[in-house]
């Protein structure tokens, strides 16, 4: 099973804790005796139409993002409509979700307010550095990495490549690689 929810925006929540603990209270509530195994946390993107941009964008290249939370219903329309594409067969879908679609009017709005205060992110995280970014931000091997706290690898020239958090019992229970 699969449970979700307490969405925020990503490095502006201060305490991301608050957000497992709420779902886990959520879902033991539903099923007392629930064996809770993995948790994460990832980004929701969008497009400004609600609508993912799913086919082909080059020749040989194609593009399945926007799913909004979706991933499960969307990743498998896309799975069918790219694999159509590369057959060559037809699909009712290709109009719709086309990822050269203009649909930036419908959306504006929306995307204006969730953006407001992106310059204020942009400039605090170039002047800030890394340490100051966000209270779950730590290095691989600092005091709250050893307490079991979030831990973020990056190679040299500060470009974050994964992150992985452990819990008590020093077990993976949340990783990412980019």
């Amino acid at each position: 099973m699969i449970f979700g929810g307490k969405d925020h925006k990503t490095g502006q929540q201060e305490d991301t804790e608050d957000c497992y603990r709420g779902l886990e209270q959520r879902l033991a509530a539903m099923i007392p005796r629930v064996d809770l195994t993995h948790r994460w946390s990832g980004q929701v993107i969008g497009t400004p139409d609600g609508l993912p941009y799913i086919g082909q964008n080059a020749e040989h290249q194609y593009t399945a993002t926007g799913y909004a939370g979706n991933g499960l219903t969307f990743g498998t329309l896309a799975g069918i409509m790219i694999a159509d594409a590369i057959l060559g067969r037809s699909n009712p879908w290709v109009e719709l979700f086309d990822p050269n679609r203009k649909a930036v009017t419908r959306g504006l709005w929306d995307c204006l307010k969730e953006n407001v205060d992106y310059p204020y992110y942009m400039i605090r995280d170039r002047f800030a550095g890394p340490d100051v970014k966000s209270r779950s931000y730590h290095r691989c091997g600092s005091a709250n990495a050893q307490r079991g706290g979030p831990c973020f690898a990056s190679m040299p020239g500060g470009s974050w490549q994964g992150a992985s958090e452990r819990g008590e019992d020093g077990a993976d229970q949340m990783g990412s690689v980019w």
